[in-house]
């Protein structure tokens, strides 16, 4: 297999590592620590959230102002088998706060905001800046590897999708009619038309054939 071959069949990877977190942010208190002697660090997601679909050239539903991924809208395009694609989210550990766009489809960042920068010396203050960015690596990289142990370990299945189907639900039997909605929210024109089928008996994400397979 090919590096291009290897590529495409773990593309998705970002999207579910995305609404994953998405998930996580609502249902879960519990902070992320590298290790015991590091500061714990918490992500929020912020005021910009897209989702879409696998599918080429499949609709995105774009949601800006408020708290896009506490909406019904937002929770109805999970229904419909889409996937958080881009946000805006922020990263606080104590006193320091990284805000940034991460793009799910190749893990990139985008906008950076690092924590204000102490030094005053020019080059000082350019090392700063750089330690800062790697930090926020750092803290990247533990929680992408958090959300792989995870989808790997046996308690994917019997724990964590049952959660996370739950989750993907819970706001379908509140969600408005289209008269009901407000005008001044971003919401697509299928959003409230849900089929039941469309999400089985496994989570929007998780593919049909996905089942401990090669």
């Amino acid at each position: 297999m090919d590096l291009i071959e290897k590529i495409n069949r773990t593309a998705f990877l970002g999207s579910e590592f995305l609404t994953y977190l998405w998930f996580m942010s609502e249902t879960s208190e519990s902070h992320y620590r590298i290790d015991e002697e590091s500061d714990p660090f918490d992500i929020f997601f912020d005021d910009r959230l897209t989702v879409g679909g696998a599918q080429v050239n499949a609709q995105e539903n774009l949601f800006r102002g408020g708290h896009p991924t506490s909406s019904l809208e937002a929770h109805a395009a999970l229904r419909l088998g889409k996937l958080a694609t881009e946000a805006r989210v922020r990263l606080v550990r104590g006193a320091q706060e990284w805000a940034f766009v991460f793009k799910a489809g190749d893990l990139s960042i985008s906008a950076l905001q690092v924590p204000a920068v102490l030094s005053k010396n020019d080059e000082d203050r350019f090392y700063e800046r750089m330690y800062l960015v790697e930090e926020l690596e750092k803290m990247l990289n533990h929680i992408y590897r958090n959300f792989l142990e995870a989808k790997l370990s046996d308690a994917w299945r019997t724990e964590l999708l049952p959660e996370i189907r739950s989750w993907v639900g819970k706001a379908q039997a509140a969600a408005p009619t289209r008269n009901e909605t407000s005008s001044n929210e971003a919401v697509s024109t299928q959003a409230f038309d849900v089929n039941e089928d469309v999400l089985g008996d496994r989570p929007p994400w998780e593919s049909a054939s996905d089942d401990g397979k090669e």
